[in-house]
């Protein structure tokens, strides 16, 4: 080492803190003096750091510690008095109180420096929104633990503010429907298309003007579509992500999420064929909607064929969801817009909590935030009962007013079990010739495994 110092920096060289300044010889912390005093001590391994300075930078750095022990020993034993724990130095603070934790003969100094960290750490974590057990105390807390809980829920916080606002962004700015007309007319003048007519199924139009009843587990996705219908900027938002020629029946499709994925500009082909043919197995009814059941089918079998992209999908909890499978509400809402729009009201500051219901009920999105929408028609929302996705249609007599997927006129009486903890539907008039059921604050608060939503 060179002769030349400057005592600032030999702080900074032991402590690995700077608050002191590059200009200014002075310890002003508590993390200083007691990582400081330590390695003079030689507590610590890199001590042979210190060992290796000459005899005067040695007395030095000694003399300046000592020149403040009695200074910082009135703040050490002032209860009154913690550090103050910071996002910059946390880490830092955790750092210390783990070592000094483990001392094995710590001096009583030591003792009451690791007793303020721990209170002062255990301060900054509840400050910082850390939901801590009854039974963890300053004394036996994992700090470094918690603090990795909150710097991950912060990011997933942040995350999905921004997938929020990007599909605030696509409600707001529709899709360039042009983009979907030229992959049409392409794919057509590229294959030999005939348009078929069929008395069994409905091919479609492009106007969405009739109901699509399941045939598989489809309901998670036709709650989506259902819910989008029942407003005009829903209604839009569906008409713009999707084009249908009138000569050959064919559509195109966009799907956001495949199009952030690199599938080909997330545009998919439907032709009549394939809508006559999935009709048996995904839905009958409005061709259109059972178009862009087959768009999303397509995606899937894409993403599987892909195991590094479907990994990555997974990580993220965007998973590929067959369409033989249901329960799964949100997805339909993540898959149009390319928003993780089952974490939403985080864009909204709506009031979250786990297990609202005194049932099952396992949604983290209160009954108040779901009727406003329906009310106001200034978004979309989709429930979960019993594994099962329903849409909500607007508000009747004070309580929610639910659309049904799969036209079957007994669905009220085998979904109302309260012994299995199922929903009680009460039935009412039906929409569009779907069967429609209202839903009490009481049955959604018991009943409701999970609900979803997008708002403009």
């Amino acid at each position: 080492m060179s002769d030349s110092f400057n005592i600032s920096s030999l702080i900074k060289l032991f402590t690995g803190y700077d608050s002191a300044g590059p200009n200014n010889d002075k310890i002003d912390t508590l993390l200083e003096y007691s990582k400081l005093g330590g390695y003079l001590n030689g507590e610590y391994v890199e001590s042979t750091k210190f060992k290796n300075l000459s005899r005067i930078k040695q007395n030095k750095l000694k003399k300046l510690f000592n020149s403040v022990k009695d200074e910082f020993n009135k703040i050490i034993n002032n209860p009154e008095i913690l550090p103050e724990i910071t996002d910059e130095n946390v880490e830092k603070y955790i750092n210390e109180e783990h070592k000094l934790y483990y001392l094995e003969y710590p001096t009583e100094e030591q003792e009451k420096m690791l007793e303020k960290i721990q209170k002062a750490l255990f301060k900054y974590l509840i400050d910082n929104g850390a939901v801590i057990d009854k039974n963890i105390t300053p004394d036996n807390c994992n700090f470094g633990f918690i603090l990795k809980s909150i710097k991950k829920e912060k990011q997933m916080a942040e995350e999905f503010k921004a997938n929020g606002e990007k599909t605030l962004k696509l409600i707001n700015n529709p899709y360039d429907n042009n983009k979907l007309k030229i992959s049409a007319e392409k794919y057509i003048a590229e294959n030999s298309i005939s348009r078929i007519e069929t008395a069994q199924t409905d091919l479609g139009n492009g106007e969405f003007d009739k109901v699509a009843i399941q045939k598989t587990n489809t309901c998670w996705a036709l709650a989506g579509i259902n819910s989008l219908l029942q407003t005009e900027k829903g209604k839009k938002l569906l008409e713009t992500n999707s084009y249908y020629d009138k000569k050959t029946g064919v559509f195109a499709i966009h799907l956001q999420e495949a199009e952030e994925n690199g599938m080909h500009d997330g545009i998919y082909i439907v032709t009549p064929e394939e809508i006559a043919k999935e009709s048996a197995n995904l839905a009958e009814g409005d061709g259109d909607i059972t178009a862009y059941l087959i768009a999303i089918e397509k995606y899937f079998e894409e993403v599987r064929n892909n195991p590094e992209l479907e990994e990555k999908m997974e990580t993220k909890n965007s998973t590929v969801r067959d369409v033989d499978e249901g329960n799964y509400n949100f997805r339909f809402f993540e898959i149009l817009t390319g928003g993780q729009c089952s974490q939403y009201p985080s864009l909204y500051n709506v009031k979250i909590q786990n297990g609202i219901g005194n049932g099952s009920a396992t949604t983290a999105i209160e009954y108040e935030t779901i009727y406003d929408i329906a009310k106001n028609k200034n978004g979309a929302s989709v429930l979960t009962a019993a594994n099962h996705s329903i849409s909500v249609a607007g508000v009747r007599n004070g309580n929610l007013l639910i659309q049904e997927s799969n036209n079957n006129p007994g669905f009220a009486e085998e979904f109302s079990d309260k012994e299995r903890n199922h929903i009680v539907f009460k039935p009412s008039e039906p929409i569009n010739g779907a069967p429609a059921y209202e839903l009490s604050k009481e049955d959604y608060d018991g009943y409701i495994s999970a609900a979803s939503f997008i708002r403009w």
